[in-house]
């Protein structure tokens, strides 16, 4: 998987701890864990969801599920996600960490130009719409 090792080889670190939002994150986040040899891993499970439209979000204010190794004291985390649109789901799950990592890197396969400044993508690009197979429900 190309995009993994894109992210892999941009990291400012070596992360201790990896962390997938699901649902779109956690393929990304099995691939990364595998290439980096991480086993200390955890999940943010938000209601941050897609409406199927290009560009449309509901947002539900429920706050995320989260399932952590702990403690997260002295560890340097790595946030993963499928695709940064707005930059709220890496934001809701940056603040659903609690304790206090080292360091906190955000990254994502896909991601718009304009998303955030701190994240680092694989692939970079203007506005378009991505979807992923995960998304695909006419097909089942």
């Amino acid at each position: 998987m190309s995009g993994v090792k894109s992210i892999a080889d941009t990291l400012p670190f070596q992360p201790t701890t990896l962390v997938g939002i699901g649902r779109g994150g956690l393929p990304i986040l099995t691939a990364m864990a595998s290439y980096l040899n991480v086993s200390r891993i955890g999940v943010v499970l938000l209601s941050v969801r897609s409406s199927g439209q290009p560009f449309a979000r509901r947002v539900e204010p429920s706050a995320p599920m989260v399932l952590l190794p702990k403690p997260l004291e002295h560890e340097s985390v790595l946030i993963i996600d499928d695709i940064v649109r707005t930059g709220l789901s890496m934001r809701l799950a940056r603040e659903s960490l609690g304790g206090r990592p080292v360091r906190i890197q955000t990254a994502a396969m896909f991601g718009h130009d304009d998303s955030c400044a701190d994240q680092i993508f694989a692939h970079a690009g203007p506005r378009t719409w991505v979807e992923f197979p995960w998304d695909r429900w006419d097909d089942v």
